[in-house]
């Protein structure tokens, strides 16, 4: 998805991170967080709106 890597690029330039990899790895965090979340409340898996199932 161009747009994914548009985006990391833009935080890269605005000085939010560092580097790609920093992104990946603060993007990989916050899914993580978000699937602990969803366990804890019973939410369930991710959805292909915004998840992984695609």
């Amino acid at each position: 998805m161009p747009e994914l890597g548009q985006f990391g690029q833009a935080q890269i330039a605005a000085g939010r991170c560092p580097t790609a990899s920093k992104v990946i790895r603060d993007g990989m965090r916050l899914l993580q967080e978000r699937n602990s979340a969803q366990s804890r409340f019973g939410i369930g898996a991710a959805t292909p709106e915004g998840g992984c199932e695609r």
